[in-house]
């Protein structure tokens, strides 16, 4: 069975159904797991100012919050900075051109935890309509902080003949496994 999410894919969930309630007055209870790990179980929505407006219980753990504590909160909080400072003008005015470096190009970003430690992480980051207001959904895949690195890397190819020539520029990302 797929249940309908509000920000995200449906999900594929098992559903048990046992008997409840008293003698008199019986009812129907309904236990829903996820099937299966979907690639949205790190996942949070924010509004058009930035305030979390879902997250995920296993992000939230990640980040060592409640996540009761993170709805509405700024979600520059989370962002290490001085990223977490750009991100309230990216919201307003969206770049058509994606930086190399960015959340939005895939790399792997820095976030906050609750404690001020890094949480390197990967992001793909969309748009949904709810209740006709605009959403920013970002579903997070966990990272490392080498892997990270390594997608900056450049691998020069120098000519010989010619001392500081550059022959060829590979860049690594290939060869990342994160």
């Amino acid at each position: 069975m797929h249940l309908l999410h509000r920000f995200h894919n449906p999900v594929l969930v098992d559903v048990v159904i046992t008997l409840g309630g008293t003698e008199s007055n019986r009812i129907l209870v309904y236990n829903i797991h996820r099937a299966v790990d979907i690639d949205g179980a790190l996942m949070m929505a924010t509004d058009l100012k930035g305030k979390i407006t879902f997250c995920t219980t296993d992000l939230a753990a990640i980040l060592g919050y409640e996540p009761k504590k993170l709805h509405g909160v700024n979600m520059q909080k989370i962002i290490a900075q001085p990223f977490g400072q750009l991100h309230g003008n990216w919201l307003k005015s969206q770049a058509a051109r994606v930086p190399m470096g960015s959340c939005r190009s895939g790399a792997t970003v820095v976030m906050q935890d609750a404690q001020g430690f890094g949480v390197p992480v990967k992001c793909q980051i969309t748009e949904r309509e709810v209740h006709d207001k605009l959403h920013h959904v970002v579903v997070f895949q966990q990272s490392n902080f080498g892997g990270g690195v390594a997608q900056q890397r450049l691998r020069f190819k120098l000519d010989p003949a010619r001392p500081g020539m550059v022959m060829d520029i590979h860049q690594l990302q290939s060869m990342v496994r994160n």
